[in-house]
């Protein structure tokens, strides 16, 4: 018996049950640091919307009001302005909630047709969600929306996946990279007419506040920002801790980014039924490269990675080597920063060589042969068949 079919039987979580799950667990890892006073991250998002109405730079540092850099769009300012005017304690809770509620419900959106295969994905990236509500983040939000984008393409809802890329785009760049989904959608110019649409709507979101020269200084701020902005949880981390390569970032990802988006032309001549495991494995393709060739992914930022492998797992025909990355990718990436594993374990060894980065750079090298299997094949392996992402 295989290793999904034995999970299958054993597990009876449903969607009633794993929502409660959610909501008790995002509590109770929200509650010691609201106790704790550990919650910086959210004191950027929501502070970053008083300094732009009072026509200050929230890219800049403000030692009074929260350590580290703002590194989201003028826009994103505004969306957490409601956040403002709630009780720091209220706001943290709601916004973990918040978090933890977007995911849940995309993916059960994704698999409303199969209640117990999305009870499986929702149970097994519980693990790296609470790594990413610990550290009260946006990243689970992110990670909803792109899922959402995915589920408005399948069932050629366009207009709003262009929307939700749009949004993402607002929140976090890298979220915008649904958008890859595009190539292979119906109604193409329904989304681009919605795009542009929710674009200029986005940008402009800031002008409530401020004039147009100040959002302007803003957004180059703000590319100024990311682009020096770099931490080492990625492929290119592996390289430069393990073989002490030293190189730009560029020479990797825009070969892997070529690489994500090499299946999409052969996929758009292909049948609906093989186009429709493409799109899948894209998605899955997408949130893993976002992590694994991102140089500003932090630990916190792998619920993205992490969603689209587990996805990608629960979805692909059983075999060894795929139970094997699913297992490594349990222990080495969403253990990897608990303390499930012996803290010196994690300092000498987790940390200083990238470890938890490396399931998911192998899973997305996988992914990419199981796409290209299928097209190869004309959709007779690689996923199977009669267990599609959304069945329609």
């Amino acid at each position: 018996m295989s290793f999904l079919n034995s999970l299958k039987q054993r597990i009876g979580f449903n969607y009633k049950t794993l929502f409660w799950l959610y909501l008790i667990v995002t509590i109770g890892a929200t509650i010691p640091k609201i106790i704790l006073g550990k919650y910086n991250n959210y004191l950027i998002f929501v502070d970053s919307f008083d300094l732009l109405r009072h026509h200050q730079n929230p890219y800049l540092l403000h030692p009074d009001l929260y350590y580290d850099l703002y590194r989201y769009s003028p826009s994103f300012a505004i969306l957490a302005a409601p956040f403002s005017f709630m009780p720091v304690s209220v706001g943290v809770l709601i916004w973990n909630i918040i978090n933890s509620a977007a995911l849940f419900y995309a993916l059960k959106y994704v698999f409303k047709n199969d209640e117990r295969k999305g009870s499986l994905i929702l149970l097994s990236i519980l693990p790296e969600l609470v790594t990413s509500i610990q550290n009260i983040q946006i990243n689970a939000l992110v990670t909803a929306v792109m899922l959402f984008s995915y589920a408005c393409f399948i069932y050629k809802k366009e207009a709003w996946a262009a929307v939700l890329c749009m949004l993402n785009l607002f929140i976090k760049i890298y979220g915008f990279a649904a958008a890859a989904l595009f190539f292979m959608a119906k109604r193409k110019p329904a989304f681009i007419s919605a795009s542009a649409l929710s674009f200029i709507g986005f940008m402009a979101l800031p002008l409530i506040f401020i004039s147009i020269p100040e959002l302007a200084a803003l957004y180059k701020s703000e590319f100024s920002s990311i682009a020096a902005y770099s931490v080492p949880f990625s492929f290119m981390g592996i390289l430069r801790s393990w073989f002490g390569l030293q190189f730009n970032d560029l020479i990797i990802q825009v070969p892997a980014l070529l690489i994500v988006c090499a299946p999409i032309l052969p996929g758009m001549f292909k049948s609906e039924e093989i186009k429709l495991k493409l799109q899948g494995l894209l998605i899955c393709s997408v949130l893993t490269f976002l992590c694994a060739f991102n140089q500003m992914a932090e630990s916190a930022t792998y619920i993205v990675a992490v969603t689209g492998a587990v996805i990608w797992f629960f979805n692909a025909p059983s075999s060894k080597v795929n139970t094997g990355l699913f297992i490594f990718l349990i222990i080495f990436c969403e253990f990897a920063p608990t303390d499930l594993i012996p803290r010196f374990i994690r300092q000498e060894f987790f940390e200083p060589y990238k470890i938890k980065a490396l399931p998911v750079v192998l899973i997305w090298f996988k992914i990419q042969w199981d796409s290209w299997k299928i097209i190869m094949d004309n959709g007779t392996a690689g996923v199977n068949q009669k267990e599609n992402l959304v069945s329609i």
